[in-house]
């Protein structure tokens, strides 16, 4: 197929990335089963903005490889932030993050899927965040997230209870950067 190019790149970028679509359809020719190639190729046809290339891609790397999580994460990304097909969005991060639970990029996707674009399914936030932290009971990462969506709904005791077991595991850490940023915006709710 050919490539779309709907972004504003130099000439030089475009070759370069010309030539990495076209050693990644070389391969695939040679080895259709080469799953790293079609998340390459992916990849490649997204830098290049053409977002329906990587779409078709990254669906066959799914059907290829039902098991797998990141060429799901991937389309989820897609979809929610260029494509702006946030059902698509959607069903792709759960899918991933059902392949590998303990992928916590996965669960901040979907927290910026619901958060920031998806806004009519953020109550689905705080379920889908206790769900990563079931699976991964010492993600800061998530308990932070999870207070900021208490905060942000005006649930203060929530709010603040994230935050401290969120202070409690960076304490643990011994990140004293993000600790001090924590405890901050802790203390802006009390």
């Amino acid at each position: 197929r050919q490539t779309n190019f709907n972004t504003a790149l130099s000439e030089d970028v475009k070759k370069i990335l010309i030539n990495k679509i076209s050693v990644g359809i070389a391969t695939l020719k040679k080895n259709a089963d080469d799953f790293e190639t079609w998340l390459t190729l992916g990849a490649a046809y997204k830098a290049a903005g053409d977002y329906q290339g990587a779409r078709l891609v990254w669906e066959y790397a799914n059907a290829i490889r039902p098991a797998n999580y990141v060429s799901f994460s991937n389309l989820g990304d897609l979809c929610h932030f260029y494509l702006k097909d946030y059902l698509c969005a959607e069903k792709n991060l759960l899918i991933s993050i059902k392949n590998e639970p303990t992928y916590i990029g996965g669960y901040r996707a979907l927290y910026d899927l619901y958060t920031l674009s998806y806004k009519e399914k953020i109550g689905e936030t705080p379920g889908i965040l206790l769900k990563g932290l079931t699976t991964n009971p010492k993600s800061v990462d998530l308990m932070i997230l999870l207070a900021h969506y208490y905060r942000d709904i005006g649930d203060k005791p929530n709010a603040i209870t994230y935050y401290d077991k969120a202070i409690a595991g960076v304490t643990l850490a011994g990140d004293s950067a993000l600790l001090q940023s924590v405890k901050a915006e802790r203390d802006t709710l009390k």
